[in-house]
């Protein structure tokens, strides 16, 4: 090993970049299933997505029908799914930042730095 590097503090790096690892990844596949909820601007639509981008649910008030053409009705869960999906996108990615790597990362610059010194 190098720079002081010793096989005990390799070994330490190593199990913690580990355990983010999988920390990381549970977090990606809790928050993957979080549903996330948008309504229409009046309401009448409401639809939940998960992390992962796909719908969970659909709600409409009962008088949807009465409210909106079929044509209309379309544009506006188009729109609101969209608008579920973008928010569970964003609640995912913000949830992740919250996630340390700092271990994974020290990881990362002992391998640049081994792979430097075996270039040498």
């Amino acid at each position: 090993m190098s720079h002081g590097m010793d096989a005990e503090r390799y070994a330490a790096v190593t199990a913690a970049g580990q355990a983010q690892l999988d920390a990381y990844s549970e977090a990606a596949e809790r928050l993957a299933r979080e549903p996330v909820e948008a309504r229409s601007g009046d309401g009448r639509v409401r639809v939940r997505a998960a992390g992962g981008g796909h719908v969970v649910g659909l709600r409409l008030s009962d008088d949807v029908f009465s409210r909106y053409t079929v044509g209309a009705l379309g544009e506006v869960v188009t729109r609101t799914v969209r608008a579920a999906q973008e928010r569970a996108a964003a609640a995912f990615r913000t949830g992740l930042a919250g996630v340390p790597t700092t271990a994974v990362d020290e990881a990362d610059e002992i391998m640049a730095e081994l792979a430097a010194d075996g270039e040498e």
